[in-house]
């Protein structure tokens, strides 16, 4: 194998992109108490219930598998509203699927330490590590005394141990407790294999990691030496020598990004997972980064509605933009497919641009969803027309196929839909008509850094593509943008 990259360090292998609609929803399970809010907007339930007999929508998910990709360029993602699961990189179908995420991002600046913060904490602290940071030296309350208190504490009674990301017997067992009395999964559903591609593999290498000076972050260590540090770990938390939590981590270049977390239901009482999320929140200042990442936020989901409580901003994926969750929290609690507006732009006659992603200081936001994503809204216009000229285009005639149906009708198949096919429309993914933009602008022409097989040189060029190789440059495009169009294996 031949590789000729300019930056070998941000290279990106993957395979072609899949579209899943799965019936159940590991969320909402398939229902919600008005079933009408499992649907994206109220002219796609009435239209979709017209057409096909279907009164609750599938769970929609669109994803690459990935072999290698940077902790940089991963992160870039995030920032696009991706997350990883194992080494399938993905993001949720917003518009046809049954739960609206929003990737959310906080830090300790953004986190108003609220009563129910310290009542979790202090009830830690007092039963486990035997103290009360809130009156303790007559000082007032902080997430700094309850890491000085561990640091205090018998490690027989309470530690944590930051290693690797890799499996044990001890952290399958504990996830299999999790998940069978937490989340309801069958024991038959759950298997070594499983857990391993889901929580132990990732697509990055682990770079300048040295486990001695993490685990020693709550002394403050050497700043600069932590904030190189790079690669997927796992937090272990001990009670009694006896695992209880583990957290699933991933340090990046700006941020951590917290891919899992599993504790034991015996220990329901302690709040652990509110508790580990203000731990990895000053952890991510300790190490000198700035956003603590922290998944998915779902406004009607009271699984994933707790991450509010840690304030901080959401991704928009229609505008490209994070936004104050407290700004918008009113548009999208009833979950619902929200696009942020500023009452001071002009409304917008066509589907919104893929653009590098920016943060949002609007004052006042509205909601223009149904404008732009309606069955009859202007990006469903716009890629219609624009269908015209890119369909006669060899490769991308499949855009022509009309796929969505199968998104929403269960009968379909009894479990799971796929398709190799991206939606003509779709929040998140670059639009129809800035690809014909790029496409007659000449921009995926003679683009370096991009190999089509390990075999050839590298270098790109749209109008010398065979039908399957458009189809793929096109696919990423519209995945990830023109701009992470480099150093790029297509397999």
């Amino acid at each position: 194998m031949s590789l000729h990259f300019a930056s070998r360090e941000d290279l990106f292998i993957f395979q072609n992109p899949v579209v899943y609609a799965h019936t159940d929803c590991g969320y909402c399970h398939g229902s919600k108490p008005d079933k009408k809010y499992g649907f994206s907007l109220e002219s796609f339930r009435s239209h979709r219930s017209r057409l096909i007999s279907v009164d609750y929508p599938r769970s929609v998910t669109i994803g690459v598998p990935i072999s290698v990709i940077s902790c940089e360029r991963y992160e870039r993602f995030l920032n696009l509203g991706y997350r990883r699961s194992g080494t399938f990189l993905y993001k949720m179908d917003a518009l046809r699927g049954c739960c609206r995420m929003y990737p959310i991002r906080t830090n300790l600046d953004r986190i108003k330490l609220n009563k129910d913060h310290r009542h979790t904490v202090n009830r830690f602290t007092k039963r486990v590590l035997g103290t009360e940071i809130a009156t303790k030296h007559n000082r007032p309350f902080s997430l700094d005394g309850l890491i000085e208190a561990e640091s205090e504490c018998s490690a027989s009674r309470f530690h944590t141990i930051i290693e690797p990301a890799d499996f044990s017997e001890e952290k399958f067992k504990l996830y299999c407790k999790y998940q069978i009395q937490v989340h309801k999964d069958k024991e038959s559903d759950l298997s070594t294999k499983s857990f391993t591609r889901f929580l132990c593999k990732a697509p990055f290498r682990t770079e300048n990691i040295d486990y001695v000076a993490l685990n020693n972050w709550r002394k403050g260590g050497n700043i600069d030496q932590l904030r190189k540090m790079k690669g997927a770990i796992h937090e272990c938390y001990y009670i009694d020598d006896q695992l209880v939590a583990v957290a699933v981590l991933d340090l990046l270049p700006n941020s951590v990004s917290s891919v899992y977390f599993i504790w034991d239901p015996a220990y329901a009482s302690l709040g652990l997972g509110t508790l580990s999320a203000l731990r990895e929140a000053l952890f991510t200042q300790r190490c000198g980064k700035q956003w603590y990442m922290m998944g998915y936020y779902i406004a009607d989901c009271v699984k994933m509605k707790y991450k509010g409580k840690f304030g901080g901003e959401i991704w928009d994926q229609c505008s490209s933009q994070w936004v104050e969750l407290a700004k918008v929290n009113h548009l999208i609690d009833d979950g619902r497919l929200c696009v942020f507006f500023s009452p001071e732009k002009e409304i917008p006659s066509r589907e919104l641009p893929m653009k590098p992603s920016t943060a949002s200081h609007e004052a006042k936001y509205y909601d223009i969803a149904e404008t732009i994503y309606s069955t009859n809204g202007v990006a469903y216009k716009d890629a219609l027309r624009v269908l015209e000229t890119l369909g006669e285009i060899n490769g991308l005639e499949d855009y022509f196929e009309e796929n969505e149906f199968n998104l929403f009708d269960q009968k379909v198949v009894s479990e799971v839909y796929s398709s190799d096919v991206l939606p003509r429309v779709c929040p998140g993914l670059t639009p129809l008509w800035q690809i014909k933009e790029l496409i007659d602008s000449k921009a995926l022409e003679n683009i370096e850094d991009c190999q089509r097989n390990p075999f050839v040189q590298p270098g790109l060029s749209l109008s010398k593509c065979n039908p399957d190789e458009t189809k793929q440059v096109v696919d990423f495009v519209r995945l990830f943008g023109i701009d992470e169009l480099k150093d790029i294996l297509f397999v």
